[in-house]
């Protein structure tokens, strides 16, 4: 990382303030028990953290079609394309439900399996959307994203992480800010390298977060692209971008990483 980006990087950590209670539920965020509690507590209300479908439905509907793009040289005839979703943290969120249910296009449709290690969640996530889980179109499963995950490799179009890896960072590396260390990457590198390999070529990994590009970008390059690891990892690098949203004040960041194409 160059200087000013450790410099900008160490500004946003020093300038972020949390109150007494906040920092002890951010120390509890990897915790199964306290999303539990949490969830039992708000039963059937959503909260989305970093915003909604409103906020970055957009972008990932516009992530999800240039998927679709990538495939539209390879002959499927008349065939529409099935796009794979899988949401690593799904919680009580909307954003993948609304997704599907506003996803309109003429050459795929899609479905999406959301996990979480909460089975709360996700059984209040099944309750809320019975028609999307008969029909098939949603499917809930109970995975810590920390443990294996039990998909075959390339199985999945676009990952999405919305506020996920945020949670496990804040937890289990006992941070309440955002640093630069190798306890941080370990753990990002952990979670990132069970996502390349769900992942089709060509597909992309949609991550939603509030670290700005100074803090996550060099770990997110260092991870799927190679650099500054020392290691051969992964043997193709992915293409990484960031973009800025807003919700009222509030500014959030979306990491948009594709998977390189296999070219036969």
């Amino acid at each position: 990382m160059c200087g000013a980006a450790v410099v900008a990087a160490r500004r946003f950590v020093a300038n972020r303030a949390y109150s007494t209670s906040a920092k002890k539920m951010l120390k509890s965020m990897h915790l199964k028990s306290f999303w539990n509690e949490r969830y039992s507590r708000e039963k059937t209300n959503s909260f989305e953290w970093f915003g909604g479908y409103d906020v970055s439905g957009e972008l990932l509907t516009a992530t999800i079609r240039s998927v679709l793009q990538k495939r539209s040289s390879v002959n499927y005839g008349h065939c529409r394309h099935h796009i794979s979703i899988l949401d690593i943290g799904c919680g009580a969120s909307e954003l993948v439900p609304s997704l599907i249910k506003d996803f309109d296009d003429s050459s795929g449709f899609l479905t999406a399996v959301a996990i979480d290690f909460s089975d709360v969640a996700t059984r209040q996530m099944l309750d809320k959307h019975v028609d999307l889980c008969t029909s098939g179109r949603l499917s809930l499963v109970d995975v810590d994203i920390l443990e294996r995950l039990p998909f075959i490799e390339a199985s999945f179009d676009v990952v999405v992480d919305k506020g996920t890896l945020d949670a496990i960072l804040h937890g289990y590396t006992q941070h309440t800010s955002f640093s630069l260390n190798i306890e941080r990457e370990a753990m990002l590198r952990k979670v990132l390298t069970q996502i390349d390999g769900v992942v089709r070529p060509g597909g992309a990994l949609f991550m939603v977060t509030d670290e700005p590009p100074e803090v996550r970008m060099d770990v997110l390059n260092a991870i799927f692209c190679g650099r500054n690891s020392g290691e051969d990892y992964p043997k193709t690098p992915w293409t990484v971008s960031c973009r800025a949203i807003y919700e009222g004040e509030y500014e959030y960041f979306v990491y948009e990483c594709i998977k390189p194409s296999i070219h036969v």
